[in-house]
């Protein structure tokens, strides 16, 4: 290729590429401009600052922070609020002026309440008016909740799911501090005081510990299980953890009922009820003796023992209330089921008016 080509063919590049430049910003700024426009033809009802930044913030002892957003009517006709939805149930609006006319402004004064973990915070309100038409305006809430050294637990709360009776499940539980400082373990309490429970320190690292819970199933109702377990440590700031921990109690082989309801028991009447579950296979399974455990109103009619052949149990009521109560208990039943002798326990729950 000659000197002379060679020039043109790179004055020729440069040129396609300046006006591919050129275009590719024109159409750049056209679509700025037509998200310009769009923002201006749409916002009759506009807030000039949308968002209040609370920046880092320490939340440890839990903070209520009140803000007000304005809003302001540019457009020519009046401008109605509806309503105004919140993305938390923690960030909440007082009264203000629904109706806005041309020109006019309102207030929503908002008040959020903090949670008192680290980490990012961004909640959200939406205000749904109508003028012309239809229109939406988002007010934000952004802040950061510094780091402190507050216990935390991995997972959140201990679920053991569904459980047999008589069987045995174990989860682990991580205890930490938010700001990763050494946790100073002392001990762990079940506040229900189920031995069912039981809790070890299997690990111990040098900012977090292991916990193992073992949940025996032996000796608990058929139905939902709660209780709560409080880790206790040495820090003289943020000391105590609770835990929430559930499981649910499941026999699906068995011919017993898992609750037992009683509705309306009037003072001194006596109702029978089964303890059956329906179309249970009964074969095999003889009920020695069923024994009441739990709020002194209730008691087994003695009178009626011979029915418990019959699986079937009578209570009744002893006592008269000033008020109404719903009393709750629990029935041992001891059984054989082919020559073995085994015991379960159903849950027991009265209504009980007053009188």
């Amino acid at each position: 290729m000659s000197r002379n080509n060679f020039i043109k063919v790179i004055f020729v590049l440069l040129v396609t590429e300046i006006w591919v430049c050129g275009c590719y910003e024109k159409q750049q700024n056209a679509n700025i401009s037509h998200v310009n426009n769009i923002k201006q033809e749409n916002l009759a009802l506009i807030c000039k600052e949308p968002v209040w930044n609370i920046g880092e913030i320490d939340t440890t002892n839990g903070i209520s922070l009140q803000h007000e957003f304005q809003l302001e009517n540019r457009s020519s006709e009046i401008i109605r609020i509806d309503k105004v939805d919140s993305t938390c149930g923690c960030l909440v609006t007082d009264d203000f002026d629904k109706v806005i006319h041309p020109g006019d402004t309102t207030n929503i004064k908002c008040t959020i309440t903090l949670p008192p973990f680290p980490g990012q915070i961004q909640k959200h309100l939406f205000v749904q008016a109508f003028g012309e038409k239809p229109m939406s305006v988002q007010l934000s809430i952004v802040a950061i909740a510094a780091l402190n050294s507050m216990l935390h637990t991995f997972p959140e709360k201990v679920d053991f799911g569904t459980i047999k009776p008589g069987d045995k499940q174990v989860r682990e539980v991580i205890v930490q501090r938010y700001d990763n400082t050494p946790v100073q373990y002392q001990d762990i309490i079940d506040l229900a005081n189920t031995p069912e429970m039981t809790v070890k320190e299997v690990n111990k690292e040098f900012s977090k510990v292991k916990l193992e819970l073992t949940l025996n199933s032996m000796n608990l109702l058929l139905g939902d299980y709660q209780t709560t377990i409080q880790i206790r440590t040495k820090h003289e700031k943020y000391s105590i953890l609770e835990l929430p921990v559930r499981a649910s109690i499941q026999d699906e082989d068995s011919v017993f009922l898992p609750l037992i309801f009683i509705d309306k028991l009037s003072n001194n009447e006596t109702k029978t009820i089964s303890i059956w579950r329906q179309d249970a296979n009964r074969e095999g399974i003889v009920i020695k003796k069923i024994l009441y455990e739990g709020d002194d109103f209730l008691k087994i009619n003695d009178e009626k023992d011979y029915l418990l052949k019959d699986g079937v149990v009578s209570m009744i009521r002893k006592a008269e209330l000033d008020t109404a109560k719903i009393v709750r208990g629990k029935m041992k039943i001891v059984f054989q089921k082919n020559g073995k002798e085994e015991s379960t326990y159903v849950k027991v729950t009265a209504f009980l008016p007053a009188m």
